[in-house]
């Protein structure tokens, strides 16, 4: 049984960790190497990052249906929000 593909919020939880624990210049070769090492390209990485850093600012509830959502979608809201926040 092959096994599944990682979540997009595990792959993003773990750059965010490696990221916090990095030397500011060396940031963008550890997501580069992340993201070769998950099977992505950098891009697809950054999105996965814009939604987890936006799923990590809602409620219990919204984060569980966040989760449960493409990246895409989480990413297009994710964006909707910065540009009006208030809505």
């Amino acid at each position: 049984m092959e096994k599944a593909a990682p979540h997009w919020s595990q792959i993003a939880a773990a750059a965010e960790r490696m990221l916090a624990s990095a030397d500011q210049g060396k940031k963008e070769k550890l997501l580069s190497r992340h993201a070769k090492s998950v099977g992505k390209n950098i891009q697809t990485l950054r999105a996965y990052l814009l939604a987890w850093r936006f799923v990590d600012t809602l409620d219990r509830s919204d984060r569980a249906k966040a989760l449960g959502m493409p990246v895409a979608s989480v990413e297009v809201i994710a964006r909707w929000h910065a540009h009006d926040p208030g809505k």
